[in-house]
């Protein structure tokens, strides 16, 4: 690539405090639209310059020129942007304290596949909120016609929907190749999840049976093969296996074993296929395997499904159990649970124990896995409770 032709990209980090850290990223891509992003974790701003000449050494001088202005005029406003979080701390800080890499802000890129409604839309929300550009596939893309949160962030070209459907993998691949075009895709927010219908007798169904488990083989199995590997975050529950049944909350025991039976043994069947491809263990002679009809093939036969990473080949996955889940505000951020010290909610690789978490908390805490703490969550199973 010429230098002529090359894109020069600056995001300045910063954060105020009483020795300002100054830390500076330079790099040089194909991006469409040269800019300079300055983003305070202090003031949750975001200053953007859309054209910069192309020629890198000018390229610097400029950004660098504006973002010592800018740093100036940010500095003074230090003080009294801290008194304000004081009164209105951010709904999700961009930074953790306690982490330097937390410094660095990256232009994450995300496919999201069953991120239409629930805890998919509101963790891709907060992910847009942050500057990430977000890819959907949709069954319907209206659904968003009349969401002005959506709306406005197709306008500004950081939301970008897909028309197709998670059960068919030719869709499944072009939605990867659509979000390819806006850079390596950082990560795959899969949240599928059908709408159950309600039987005495068999509980809650839903169609087909294995909905979420072959839509994740498709995610899978055309995922980009480039080095670094997306992050995978699939969303699974609480007292799926025998083992994590043991530990549910007693009257929780007959309503998980009768009423969600059918939908959890497709969570059962996502979970084993992400354990296969991780290379985690998995509790064969407790909590069995998948039935065939849930993994489309009999016995081990799934295993070798064309596309499939290879076993322990999947190093950056995350499982998330949260435990039943309800449509609670977000008890992260409610002011009240802050006075008293509580977290709004529970998260650990054991078991919990606990009753219900919000959809909006479980958001909370992916976004916040993605943005501030992978390093913590990578390559785990994590339960989350209220």
């Amino acid at each position: 690539m010429q230098t002529s032709d090359a894109v020069v990209t600056f995001q300045v980090v910063f954060r105020l405090c009483t020795s300002p850290q100054f830390l500076v990223l330079c790099t040089v891509g194909d991006v469409p639209t040269p800019r300079v992003q300055l983003r305070s974790p202090c003031c949750a701003s975001v200053l953007s310059v859309p054209e910069l000449p192309s020629s890198t050494f000018v390229g610097c001088l400029l950004a660098l020129c504006g973002a010592a202005s800018w740093l100036d005029t940010a500095s003074n406003l230090g003080r009294h942007q801290r008194q304000r979080q004081r009164r209105h701390p951010p709904a999700l800080p961009l930074f953790q304290d306690t982490a330097l890499q937390d410094l660095i802000i990256m232009s994450l890129n995300v496919l999201a596949i069953g991120s239409s409604r629930n805890i998919g839309y509101y963790s891709s929300i907060r992910l847009l909120n942050s500057g990430a550009t977000v890819t959907f596939l949709l069954r319907s893309p209206g659904v968003f016609d009349a969401d002005e949160t959506i709306q406005k962030y197709i306008k500004a070209g950081k939301a970008h929907l897909v028309k197709g459907d998670a059960l068919v993998k030719e869709d499944v691949q072009r939605v990867w190749d659509e979000a390819g075009k806006h850079g390596p895709v950082d990560v795959l927010l899969f949240t599928v999840g059908g709408t159950p219908k309600f039987s005495f007798t068999k509980g809650f169904v839903i169609d087909p049976a294995n909905l979420v488990t072959q839509s994740l083989f498709n995610a899978l199995c055309t995922i980009p093969t480039s080095e670094p590997q997306p992050r995978v975050i699939t969303i699974s529950s609480t007292g799926l296996t025998r083992t994590s049944h043991a530990k549910l909350p007693l009257p929780l025991k007959p309503f998980y074993g009768h009423f969600l039976a059918l939908p959890h043994k497709d969570k059962v069947g996502a979970e084993r296929l992400v354990a296969h491809c991780a290379g985690w263990s998995w509790n064969t002679k407790d909590d069995g395997e998948p039935e065939d009809d849930i993994m489309g093939a009999k016995g081990d036969e799934w295993k070798k499904r064309e596309g499939l990473p290879a076993e322990g080949s999947l190093k950056r996955a995350l499982v998330i159990r949260p435990a039943f889940l309800t449509d609670g505000e977000c008890k992260a951020e409610d002011e009240k649970e802050k006075k008293k010290g509580k977290p709004g909610y529970r998260v650990s690789e054991g078991e919990l124990g606990g009753w219900t978490v919000s959809r909006k908390d479980v958001a909370h805490f992916v976004a916040d896995a993605i943005l501030n703490r992978w390093s913590e969550f990578e390559n785990k199973r994590v339960n989350i409770a209220h």
